[in-house]
Order: structure tokens, then C-alpha cells, then sequence
């Protein structure tokens, strides 16, 4: 269903249909052939780089991690599960390890799956 809207000078047309797809997800964890991996944005505790000032924030979109960027999989020093990039930066999930795991080695592998 295609929705044409008009915002000033700008004519908008919504897709209701890639809306719904991309803004309401249906999964928590997701990979793709490319290698990547989509985490819905309300399922990241955090995104920081240990010794640095501030956090980066996750504003409604999930957040999407190239597989060949994580250095290891583990538990961050609150005991959450976190992938560890090699560039320095840790992301923090409500997840369980397994599921990360298995985002992970999808990913790594080049498979499309929904872990959750």
C-alpha cells in the first residue's frame, strides 16, 4: 500500500509495506550472506570504547556489525554479553550467549538466519 503525502515543497511517498518491514522488526538478532549481523536497536545495553568520555547511543534503528570487525565474543566486566571490535569499541546486548554465538558463526559463514 503507497501513501503519497505533501511536507512543503517536497512530495513524500510512504511504502507501508517497506515501513512495516524495516521499523517494526519481527526479530531481535538477524544475519545476512554479506556477513552481517542486525541487532534491534531496544536489545543494546551500550556501544563504548573502553577509556573514552562518552558512549555512542542507539536511536531506533538497529544497529548492523560487520562479522569479520568482531575480535571475540565474551561477557563485558558487568556480565553482559558483548561482541569485542577490532577497531577497540564493545557492544553490549540483552542476549544470551549462545544466540550471539550463533549470529556470529552464521554470520562469519555468510548465512541468511532470524536467531530471535
Amino acid at each position: 500500500m503507497i501513501i503519497p503525502g505533501l511536507t512543503g515543497d517536497f512530495f513524500i511517498c510512504f511504502n507501508l509495506n517497506n515501513f512495516t518491514e524495516n521499523y517494526r522488526m519481527a526479530y531481535i538478532i538477524r544475519t545476512t550472506s554479506d556477513g552481517l549481523i542486525y541487532i534491534k536497536a531496544s536489545y543494546i545495553i551500550n556501544v563504548k570504547k573502553p577509556n573514552s568520555l562518552e558512549g555512542a547511543k542507539v536511536l531506533g534503528q538497529p544497529l548492523i556489525v560487520n562479522a569479520d570487525n568482531i575480535g571475540f565474543l565474551s561477557f563485558n566486566v558487568e556480565g553482559h554479553v558483548t561482541y569485542f571490535m577490532a577497531n577497540g569499541f564493545e557492544i553490549s546486548m540483552k542476549a544470551l550467549y549462545e544466540e550471539a554465538e550463533e549470529a556470529f558463526n552464521c554470520a562469519k559463514a555468510h548465512i541468511e538466519r532470524i536467531i530471535k
